[in-house]
This record gives C-alpha cells, structure tokens and sequence, in this order.
C-alpha cells in the first residue's frame, strides 16, 4: 500500500494486511516483519514492487504475476517486477486493452515516439501477428456487458472489427427514453455547437459553448431524478473539465465527476457527456483514437457527444461517429 495514501480510507478488514496500525490513538504505518509476511496472494502496485521485494526471498519466486490494466503500463514497470519475482517458470498475465490509452506522463521528452515509453509491453506484443493469433498466448474477451447496444456498435465497428458482442446487461434501456433523446430507443446522440476555443497558460483549452450545452443536459438529467453518481463529464483537455466545474458550481462534497479522459480509463458511468473542445484545423489529442475509443466506451446507458461536426468530420473516426448518428436521427444542430 502506498504510504502516500490515507490510512483511514483503507478498509478495516484489510488494514492487518497493510502494515496499519493504532499509534498514539491515530491510524499509521509501520513497517511489516519478513515474518509476518506469509501470503500466497499479495496484490501491490507495479511501483512498490521495489519495497515488495525486501519480504520475499529469491528462493520463493511467484508461480504466476498477473498485471491488470496492462495497457497502461509502462513496459520497463513490468520489468521490474519480472526482474525481481519471476523464474523462467513463472507465468506473467498481461490484462488489458491495447486499443485504449497507454501509459501516461508528465515528461515531455518521454512523449516522444522514439523513446517507445507511451507503447505498453501489451500494445507491443499485440503488433505482433504471430503473437496474436496464438491461443496460447492471447485471448480476446468480446462480450459486453457494460454498455447498451447502440453504444457498443459503434465502438465496436470503429475500434475492435465489429467483434464485441451485446449482452444486454440489467438496466442497459434504463434511458431509452430520455426526454432529450432525438431518437427514441437510441440512446447515443452528437450535439454540434461552434464555440470559441480559449488557450491557457499551460497549452489547455477551453470551449465555453460546449461548456454551457454540458451543464444544460446535466440539469435536465438531474431534474429527472438521474443520481449525480450516475453522470460523468469527459474531455481530452483538463481546462475545459475546470471550466465545466465552474459552470456547475460543483461543491467539494459533489458526487458528479467532471474529469479528462486519461483519469475516466478502467471507470463506467451510467451516462457519459463528451466535450471535444476543439474545432477548425488545429485537433490536438483529438486526433488520438485510443482517446476516443477510451471515452466512448466509458458509457453504459446514455452517450451524449458535444463538439463542431465541420470540423472533426476531417478526422476519420470522428467522422464515422458523427455519421452513425445522423443516420439514426441522432444529430443535433444548434
């Protein structure tokens, strides 16, 4: 457990297991005994494995190391924990999706092609066709059971060869028929609005168009009695999701999560607002379809898109979405 973390917020069941302990009527950490460390399961961040290692003897190796969220993390990560726990009989399990968004960073130079830090070992091995159509080394899961049909087809088509499968998950038509959909049954719709995109100090943008439609359909969902836990806000830029806030007059204590698309990998919302922010010639991050599918594939009953179709109908993805929806009278012209 990272010591980063508030010990409070650590299950009490779990605590024992984590090093917490009672100090002077305060909950804290302290250091566990190699003794006390005899666990055949031991669940630890890729960035601990470093401390695992002080409780592990070389001669006890794990029979298997399993990495969930594969996809986003940085292959020399899963080195290092090879490099200390694995033998040539330990199995490595890499659990993920390589056509989302892979590992993040905060270092310019690292963005960079040329350094690979932004491709995962599981993107990197998934370029390899000789991997891939190996039973034995991938498996593919194409069942859905998040999202409503409407939504999986479309991420299904632009991003997986039409391979995902609908399962029909309880309450997958819970708002087929929203009051502000188009189409009834239709539960996915593009919003165009042409706003003015603002830069900030930090190369972010802001769209506050966008921003006002956003807080538009979040008040109608709220007054149909839509839970504030059900609706997340996604943006590939942080100052639009700032901004978005600020619109909303969100309190601290809000339970409706207004985030960029990187903090929304691996989560689900009932309903999912996108904001594209940009338009004219200069697209930034959205030309990234992993960023795209990352955001689409967020939504379980509802998808609600905003942006200025001119514009992203120059990027193909975009376009086939946009496209989707018109041809199921799902678009809407401000």
């Amino acid at each position: 457990m990272s010591k980063s973390r508030d010990p409070s917020e650590i299950d009490k069941a779990v605590q024992p297991f984590c090093g917490v302990d009672m100090k002077k009527n305060k909950l804290g950490y302290r250091k566990l005994k190699i003794a006390e460390f005899k666990f055949n399961v031991v669940a630890c961040t890729l960035g601990s494995t470093v401390s695992l290692s002080d409780y592990i003897p070389p001669e006890e190796p794990f029979t298997h190391v399993i990495v969930d969220e594969a996809g986003q993390a940085p292959e020399m990560n899963i080195w290092l924990a090879m490099a200390y726990f694995v033998t040539p009989e330990t199995r490595l399990i890499l659990a993920g999706d390589p056509m989302q968004l892979g590992p993040v960073t905060t270092v310019k130079m690292l963005e960079e092609p040329r350094f690979g830090y932004k491709i995962s070992m599981l993107a990197r091995l998934n370029g390899y066709k000789s991997f891939i159509e190996n039973p034995h080394n991938m498996i593919t899961l194409t069942k859905n059971y998040r999202s409503h049909k409407a939504i999986v087809d479309i991420f299904s088509s632009l991003f997986y060869n039409s391979s995902l499968e609908h399962m029909e998950p309880q309450g997958h038509d819970s708002l087929c028929r929203w009051s502000r959909l188009p189409k009834v049954n239709f539960p996915v719709m593009f919003h165009n609005v042409a706003g003015k995109v603002n830069r900030d100090g930090k190369m972010s943008s802001s769209n506050k168009a966008e921003a006002d439609v956003v807080v538009n359909y979040v008040k109608s969902l709220i007054l149909g009695n839509i839970e504030e836990t059900d609706i997340g806000i996604v943006s590939p830029y942080k100052s639009q999701a700032a901004l978005v806030r600020k619109c909303l007059n969100l309190k601290k204590e809000s339970k409706l999560t207004v985030e960029s698309v990187e903090k929304f990998q691996g989560s689900e919302r009932r309903i999912i607002l996108l904001t594209a922010v940009r338009n004219g010639k200069e697209l930034g991050f959205l030309r990234d379809p992993k960023r795209l599918n990352t955001a689409l594939s967020r939504a379980q009953h509802l998808l609600v898109v905003i942006g200025h179709a001119p514009s992203l109908n120059a990027l193909p993805d975009w376009k086939k979405f946009i496209d989707y929806c018109k041809s199921n009278g799902s678009f809407v012209k401000k």
